[in-house]
């Protein structure tokens, strides 16, 4: 489904180009021209791009609402807990640290799954004619506002998109409520991690290219190579359409 564009010069500056992973956590992995290495799952070559290239957005697939308010506070919250842990020589990842990274695991699976399973317009049924404008509709949503269009009570896709992805935020932190995370360094080992579209099913955040979040483990145990090249292995295999690392050549796959 194609994004619903905005209209010319995007007079309210709304988010067009959505990040699936944050933006300041794909800037730990750029190397030293600030660049990341990435490869196309359909394509054998590395290329290198910047942590704002498009390839890491989807175009408008929720709404601003969403982008500019739960979103964003996530995503906030998250950096301030990834910040500290990268920057610590003995990282620690503390009870009260859980939560921030809960929902910013969560997060980006539902975006995720928001990019290849997109939202379909809806009609309504019982709400009132409001024949507004595009222009009257884009300053609705940019005051973090959601309506209606026509007759038919129709709800746009990337509306219906920040609506539905807030409470299953909620259904995933209630089911999730006692998740721990600990922390892993790799740096002694000489690998780096992969990063892939996102780890639906291994629970795990990429903090840096040797340091990785990951859940319900002690923080005691060994994090061999074995261990890293099946993280990158995985990596590789859940992702659609690419990966990225600092330096693939360090990755042990």
């Amino acid at each position: 489904m194609k994004a619903e564009k905005v209209q010319k010069k995007n007079p309210h500056r709304l988010t067009v180009n959505q990040h699936i992973f944050p933006t300041n956590s794909i800037s730990r992995f750029t190397n030293d021209r600030k660049l990341v290495q990435l490869c196309r799952v359909n394509e054998s070559r590395v290329i290198s791009v910047k942590p704002s290239n498009p390839i890491f957005c989807v175009e408008r697939r929720w709404d601003q609402r969403a982008e500019a308010g739960y979103m964003k506070s996530i995503e906030d919250r998250f950096q301030v807990v990834a910040s500290r842990l990268n920057s610590q020589k003995r990282p620690i990842v503390y009870p009260f640290d859980y939560k921030s990274i809960t929902e910013m695991y969560a997060l980006w699976c539902l975006r995720f799954h928001a990019k290849y399973k997109p939202r379909q317009n809806r009609n309504i049924i019982g709400i009132p004619e409001d024949n507004l404008t595009k222009d009257q509709e884009e300053i609705l949503e940019s005051k973090h506002s959601a309506y209606v269009r026509g007759h038919k009570g129709e709800i746009a896709s990337h509306v219906m998109a920040g609506l539905g992805i807030q409470p299953e935020l909620t259904r995933f932190m209630n089911h999730y409520r006692h998740i721990s995370w600990a922390i892993f360094d790799i740096s002694d080992t000489g690998l780096e991690f992969i990063v892939p579209e996102c780890f639906p099913e291994l629970v795990c955040l990429p903090l840096s290219p040797t340091r990785i979040l990951i859940s319900e483990q002690s923080a005691n145990t060994e994090m061999t190579e074995q261990h890293i090249r099946h993280i990158n292995r995985h990596a590789i295999e859940s992702s659609k359409e690419y990966y990225f690392a600092r330096d693939f050549s360090k990755c042990g796959v």
